[in-house]
């Protein structure tokens, strides 16, 4: 019905500003990656990509849905390309990071969600990654106020470790699979 109402707006909008095929091909995946539709969502981004091969947006939603259907090796491909095309894009940098990470790929997961967390240190989760790879390095003073921040305590930061403080194993989390 959203998308009814969406599609019906298109003609009166100036010819400049009315969106392309494959942005409606984009949108209708949007609709279909909310309802976990996940391989419709794949079927709808790959006709974007087929009209649009540069859509930064089909690409960073292809990564999206192979995410959720734990097809990392595909997610990658496609946020790879996103962030050839748009090397600032917050979201798609962040994605890409979470990608790398879900695949034990640290090196080059590291910078990317680094990098986020220095612009954007309350996105939701972004701490628990900066956090778990300090740890891996045994920064242990440096890795709890990102993690802190990703359990919700911006406002009130871990703070420094005591001395005597032994960092335990953190538990490895699955991606979520909605989220941008």
């Amino acid at each position: 019905a959203i998308l009814l109402v969406f599609l019906s707006l298109l003609p009166s909008l100036p010819a400049g500003a009315q969106q392309s095929e494959a942005d409606v091909f984009v949108a209708q995946a949007i609709l279909a990656y909310e309802d976990k539709r996940y391989e419709e969502a794949l079927g709808y981004l790959r006709e974007a990509l087929a009209q649009d091969p540069r859509n930064v947006e089909a690409l960073y939603y292809t990564g999206l849905v192979n995410i959720a259907l734990q097809r990392l090796d595909a997610a990658v491909q496609a946020l790879e390309k996103a962030r050839e095309l748009a090397p600032t894009d917050f979201s798609v940098r962040y994605l890409l990071g979470v990608a790398y990470f879900a695949q034990e790929r640290y090196d080059q997961a590291e910078p990317l969600l680094t990098q986020s967390f220095a612009e954007r240190p309350n996105t939701d989760g972004l701490g628990y990654y900066v956090g778990f790879m300090r740890y891996r390095k045994k920064d242990y003073a440096r890795a709890m106020p990102p993690t802190c921040r990703s359990m919700g305590r911006a406002a009130r930061p871990c703070g420094p470790m005591p001395a005597r403080w032994t960092p335990s194993r953190p538990k490895r989390r699955r991606i979520p699979p909605s989220g941008s």
